[in-house]
C-alpha cells in the first residue's frame, strides 16, 4: 500500500466536480494520501454535502467554475498545471434530464468535450480518467452484466448524454492521445449505483430514506422492485484509483474503458436495499408512489460484468452491501447527532477500508 499511495503524493491532481458524492470523497481520499488537489466545481450541488459536511474546502485548492467554458477550464490548466485528472462533474440525474434534457448534454457532453481538449493541449499530463456512468449502455435487461464492448446508447436523455459522453472520450482518444500513449495514460469509468455517507443527491433511494427518516416521513419509492448494481462509493472508487496506478505505470497497455461493479449477490431490487436499511437502521417507514408520469421511464434491471477488472487489474469489491449500508448509516448518524465529528468518521471509514484491502 505505501507504494501506491507513494505514486500519488505530492502530484497535482485535478478533479472536476469535487463538490459532488464521489468526487467529494475521491478529493479527500487523493488528499489523504498527499496529492496537491485542485477541486474545480460549478457550486455545491445540495445542501447538505459531503463537500461543506467535512470541510473540504479547508484541505485541498476548492476553485469554482463552469466546464461548459473552455476558456475558463483552460486558465485552470494553464496556471496548475495539472499531472492527473479526473473528470467527475456532470449533471448526475435522470429525472433532472427530463425536466432539462438540454443543460444535461451541455453539461455532460460538451463539457467533457472541453476538459479533454484541455487535456489535448497540456503537456504536463500524465494521465485522465472520465466517469461516465452504466447507464452509458444499449439495455436490453442483460441479467448477466454489460460489458465494455457491449453496445452504448440510451433511452432516456441521461443515459443517451453518458453514451455521448463515451463517443466523445472516445473520439478524443483516438485522434489525439494514442500517439501520446507512451506519456500519458486514458480511460472511462463506467460504476453501478453508488451509495455512501454524505450523498443528498435529488431523486435517489437513499438520500430520500434518510430524508425521510430525518424528517418523520414515509418514503416514497417509485419503482421497489427495480434491480440495480449497488456499491459502496469506496469499492467504486478503490477501482478508480488501482486503475490510475496501472494507467502510471503502463499507459498503453490499461487504457481503454472499464466498469466496476458490486458482486451478483448485491444485485438486489430498491425493497430490498431499503429493508436493510430499516433493519439496520431501526427507522423508516416506505410505501409505493404512483406512477405521476408514464413518460418518465427507467430500466428495470441494470447490471454491470466487471471481470475486465478484476482480471486485470486484481480489483473485487472490499465491502459487501451489508458492509457498505452499515457504514453509511453510520456516517449519517454522526451527521445528524454529532456533526462536528464528520471528518473525523470520514477519515475512520477510509483507514477501515484500506485496513480491509490490505
Amino acid at each position: 500500500m505505501e507504494t501506491l499511495v507513494n505514486k500519488f503524493k505530492g502530484k497535482r491532481v485535478l478533479v472536476t466536480g469535487h463538490t459532488g458524492f464521489k468526487g467529494g470523497w475521491f478529493s479527500l481520499w487523493m488528499s489523504h494520501w498527499g496529492a496537491n488537489v485542485l477541486g474545480y466545481s460549478i457550486d455545491v450541488p445540495t445542501k447538505p454535502s459531503f463537500f461543506d459536511a467535512t470541510q473540504l474546502a479547508t484541505r485541498i485548492d476548492d476553485r469554482r467554475g463552469d466546464i461548459r467554458s473552455l476558456e475558463d477550464m483552460q486558465k485552470v490548466f494553464s496556471e496548475f498545471k495539472p499531472e492527473l485528472v479526473f473528470h467527475f462533474a456532470a449533471q448526475p440525474m435522470v429525472l433532472e434530464s427530463y425536466h432539462n434534457p438540454l443543460s444535461t448534454f451541455s453539461t455532460n457532453v460538451m463539457g467533457t468535450a472541453n476538459v479533454l481538449e484541455c487535456v489535448r493541449n497540456s503537456p504536463d499530463v500524465k494521465l485522465t480518467m472520465v466517469v461516465t456512468s452504466d447507464k452509458c449502455y444499449e439495455n436490453h435487461e442483460k441479467s448477466e452484466g454489460y460489458r465494455e464492448g457491449d453496445p452504448l446508447g440510451g433511452h432516456d436523455p441521461y443515459s443517451a448524454s453518458k453514451a455521448a459522453t463515451e463517443i466523445v472520450a472516445q473520439a478524443w482518444f483516438n485522434s489525439f492521445f494514442k500517439h501520446l500513449n507512451t506519456r500519458m495514460g486514458y480511460c472511462t469509468v463506467r460504476a453501478g449505483n453508488v451509495f455512501g455517507g454524505g450523498d443528498w443527491g435529488q431523486y435517489r433511494l437513499i438520500p430520500d430514506f434518510v430524508r425521510a427518516v430525518t424528517n418523520n416521513h414515509v418514503l416514497k419509492m417509485r419503482h421497489p422492485k427495480n434491480v440495480r448494481p449497488w456499491q459502496h462509493v469506496l469499492n467504486c472508487l478503490w477501482g478508480y484509483i488501482l486503475l490510475a496506478s496501472h494507467l502510471m505505470d503502463e499507459p498503453e497497455k490499461f487504457s481503454g474503458h472499464w466498469n466496476f461493479g458490486p458482486r451478483t449477490s448485491d444485485h438486489l431490487t430498491a425493497g430490498e436495499v431499503i429493508q436493510s436499511l430499516q433493519e439496520t437502521w431501526g427507522k423508516g417507514q416506505w410505501e409505493v408512489e404512483p406512477q405521476q408520469n408514464n413518460q418518465l421511464k427507467e430500466t428495470t434491471l441494470l447490471a454491470l460484468n466487471w471481470d475486465k477488472a478484476a482480471q486485470n487489474l486484481g480489483w473485487q469489491p472490499v465491502w459487501d452491501l451489508q458492509q457498505g449500508i452499515e457504514k453509511t448509516v453510520e456516517w449519517y448518524n454522526t451527521f445528524l447527532e454529532d456533526p462536528k465529528n464528520i471528518m473525523t468518521i470520514s477519515q475512520h471509514h477510509l483507514d477501515t477500508f484500506l485496513k480491509a484491502v490490505q
